[in-house]
């Protein structure tokens, strides 16, 4: 991750360096890419002419790296995107000194933010798992497979979470569902029917859930703690022109 923040440093004043993907969810092998996204501050220039965000794939290391405007990343937290607070729980993480006391403000308060938006974050799970069904149905690969099912155990939780009360959920597995689906993934264990019929039952069961009913609690302000980092940036920009 050092590596990657330096190489970040180089372009852009740089919020934080997060890992994402199958060490977040226990699923890493020894054979396992190490990805990684960069959330970086907008230039002078992209603020002045009100470019687009910042979004940038990086060629080269052990696994796919890209950076990611932080307006867009807050932008994203406010819409419960799953992908944005799976940065935002990961333990793995390096952050800009400058920004600890934001990214704490935000991490600390990560059981909230699971709740800004349950009905859209709850559509972007079944969207996931639609996906990897549906290209696991096209090219049997078990990649697409384990996807779906971690997707369908974050589901679960997070409906117990929202109506139920229950633990935040956790992209981390539990140590036995982990080892089943690396199982599948280095091919030690067979996917069968059975079990993809079950799968898919279950998914059909969970996603009808109605989440109609479920009140948006009083959640922090996301955009506030946007700001203020944004503001503190821009003060920096203005002193050193």
């Amino acid at each position: 991750l050092q590596n990657y923040y330096n190489v970040a440093a180089c372009d852009y004043n740089v919020f934080g360096v997060f890992l994402y993907g199958s060490q977040n969810y226990g699923l890493s092998t020894q054979y396992s890419d190490v990805d990684a996204v960069a959330i970086v501050f907008p230039t002078y220039k992209n603020i002045v002419f009100k470019e687009k965000d910042i979004y940038k794939e990086v060629i080269g290391g052990n696994g796919n790296f890209h950076y990611q405007d932080v307006r867009d990343f807050f932008n994203q937290l406010r819409k419960g995107n799953p992908n944005a607070i799976e940065i935002l729980t990961t333990d793995y993480y390096i952050i800009n000194s400058d920004y600890t006391y934001y990214w704490n403000s935000i991490r600390n308060n990560k059981n909230i933010i699971w709740q800004v938006n349950p009905s859209a974050t709850f559509k972007a799970l079944e969207g996931m798992y639609n996906s990897y069904m549906k290209k696991f149905d096209s090219d049997n690969k078990p990649k697409n497979f384990i996807g779906a099912c971690r997707v369908l155990m974050l589901a679960n939780q997070f409906v117990d979470f929202i109506q139920w009360g229950n633990e935040e959920p956790s992209f981390m597995l539990e140590v036995c569902d982990s080892w089943e689906l690396i199982g599948y993934k280095l091919g030690k264990l067979e996917i069968l029917n059975s079990t993809i019929q079950i799968k898919k039952e279950k998914a059909k069961s969970l996603f009808h859930e109605c989440l109609d009913n479920c009140e948006d609690p009083e959640a922090i302000n996301v955009l506030s703690l946007q700001d203020g980092i944004m503001i503190r940036y821009l003060k920096e920009v203005v002193d050193n022109a």
